[in-house]
């Protein structure tokens, strides 16, 4: 990245280290034809993708992570960017996008003047890429099955992979949450559980892997992506 463009970005994300949030921001991407604009909040529950460099947010009651572009930031909860070394790098967060808002203090009492909206991501990959690309905030590319989810959205998406259930002998949640397990396409298997009509756990258990032990062949996954064919 070229310096200049690398100290400008770097100036935008001190300046929104204590910045408040803007109520309302719109994105625009191609889709082919012609340009999209989309209000931020109407990506509320979709899986997005977003770029920026990986800051510190210093706004107390507010996530202590951020990503940072120069349109704007979003909040990304439990991003861990220092212990990654991540901090001040660019990266693409894809996860699920949610509008948050805040409460006004009561008089005399610590806390924000005026109430308002910030946006929050919650990760389900984070990786560091070269540039930021045209979209600073897009849909994701591909599909996601992830904790939260709408029970029967997931076993649809799961179901056009043309992924087939697998039965598999585990004791019962305590929660009294309902299991369920796929194996995939890749040849892993699928495995969450359910309650109320949504995912409140997954895992991906690796099969056939030689390299592993048996111990470490179950992974706790926030999500998993079902790529574009």
């Amino acid at each position: 990245m070229k310096p200049l463009v690398l100290a400008v970005l770097v100036s935008l994300a001190f300046a929104l280290m204590f910045a408040i949030p803007a109520n309302a921001q719109v994105t625009r991407h191609w889709n082919g034809e012609k340009w999209l604009f989309t209000e931020w909040t109407e990506f509320d529950g979709q899986v997005v993708a977003v770029e920026g460099i990986a800051w510190p947010s210093l706004r107390k009651a507010l996530p202590s992570e951020q990503i940072v572009f120069p349109n704007g930031h979003v909040f990304v909860e439990n991003a861990g960017w220092k212990k990654a070394e991540l901090t001040g790098k660019l990266v693409r967060v894809t996860g699920v996008f949610e509008t948050r808002r805040t409460s006004k203090a009561p008089r005399g009492a610590a806390g924000f003047g005026s109430a308002f909206n910030y946006f929050v991501i919650t990760p389900l990959s984070v990786e560091t890429i070269e540039k930021i690309g045209d979209g600073l905030l897009l849909p994701a590319k591909s599909k996601w099955v992830f904790v939260g989810m709408n029970v029967d959205e997931a076993k649809k998406l799961i179901a056009d992979t043309r992924a087939s259930e697998y039965l598999m002998a585990t004791t019962a949640p305590a929660d009294g949450s309902i299991p369920s397990s796929f194996k995939m396409p890749d040849g892993n298997i699928l495995y969450f559980t359910s309650l109320d009509g949504r995912l409140v756990s997954m895992a991906k258990i690796v099969l056939n892997d030689p390299a592993q032990k048996s111990d470490d062949q179950w992974h706790e996954i926030p999500g998993y992506e079902i790529p574009v064919e």
